[in-house]
């Protein structure tokens, strides 16, 4: 649980973009709650699911304006559900989360050439950050 709230705590004093911030504090928030409980929570009557056009939409407008700071519950609403059900959805049909998506999004746009030479968004999530900014401004 320490490390995520210090993966928290990371992602707000350096200002991360808005998604990042919200996937980290729920993913703190539910540790929290899941280590706290004294019974299992309920299990609902019917989870929640995202169809392909309704993770597309949200997909698209992450696409658009992936330079902007946009809040976790803007590709919600255009998928039409709750940012909770989209992230899972997204994980499950596209294999990361949207901020995820985003920042690699954002990546190829500063590093042109990564499509060319077929860098995947796993490489980017296995290296730091900083160390990809460097490469990409000099």
């Amino acid at each position: 649980m320490s490390a995520a709230v210090t993966r928290l705590h990371a992602a707000v004093t350096e200002n991360a973009p808005r998604p990042v911030v919200e996937e980290r504090l729920t993913a703190a928030v539910l540790l929290l709650g899941r280590h706290a409980s004294t019974k299992p929570p309920p299990v609902p009557a019917r989870p929640g699911r995202t169809d392909l056009a309704a993770l597309d939409r949200a997909r698209a407008l992450l696409r658009q304006r992936f330079a902007d700071n946009i809040s976790a519950d803007d590709p919600a609403r255009a998928a039409g559900c709750s940012r909770f059900t989209l992230y899972r959805g997204f994980r499950t049909a596209y294999g990361f989360a949207p901020s995820d998506y985003q920042r690699d999004l954002r990546l190829r746009r500063a590093c042109p050439g990564t499509r060319a030479v077929g860098v995947h968004a796993d490489v980017f999530r296995r290296v730091r950050m900083d160390v990809l900014r460097k490469d990409c401004v000099s």
